[in-house]
């Protein structure tokens, strides 16, 4: 073996010419950090920089499908209601949300009923239920009519019509339901 020249390293001792991540952050730690801020940076500006059309939609689907039935029964309406449903809205859509859209509240919430029980019979895939506020609000409303010492006629009458409601979205309801009152 020949002797090495002074300051010559041997083969397991050289240095490796490419330098590791971990090796600088090692060995310069305020190097790597002002790195990893300016690769942040970066990363935001050009994130904020994308096209909206590169970025998923958000927003659920909507329908709005709005039609007038005077005095048809709320069977003719589930029927109607539940056909056109299936001959459109795919069956992978979860779920169908209802406005009462000027009904009173005994009438939005028979009509649910009825759309339900329809549904069930013709074995809808989607859950049928509301969405509305005047099946809810409009007896509470009446019930407290802006004074304090009504808030808790006001919350008996909206226990109730969320009683009758929820009864409504899955075909349970009656009519003589409406005249069982709740306590609070």
């Amino acid at each position: 073996r020949w002797p090495r020249p002074a300051g010559a390293l041997g083969p397991s001792e050289r240095a490796s010419p490419v330098m590791m991540l971990s090796d600088i952050a090692v060995r310069r730690p305020v190097f790597a950090a002002v790195a990893a801020i300016i690769l942040c940076v970066v990363g935001l500006a050009a994130f904020t920089a994308l096209p909206v059309r590169e970025l998923p939609a958000v927003d659920p689907p909507q329908v709005s499908i709005q039609t007038n039935y005077t005095g048809a029964s709320a069977e003719v309406v589930a029927r109607y209601t539940v056909d056109c449903f299936r001959e459109t809205v795919p069956a992978a859509v979860p779920g169908i949300v209802f406005l009462s859209g000027g009904q009173s509240d005994d009438e939005a919430t028979v009509n649910l009923d009825a759309i339900n029980r329809y549904a069930a019979t013709v074995r809808a895939p989607w859950t049928l239920s509301f969405s509305y506020g005047r099946g809810l609000q409009a007896a509470p409303q009446k019930a407290w009519s802006g004074k304090p010492a009504n808030v808790a006629a006001a919350q008996r009458a909206f226990q109730h019509r969320a009683t009758l409601t929820s009864a409504a979205a899955l075909g349970t309801y009656t009519p003589a339901m409406e005249k069982d009152t709740v306590a609070v």
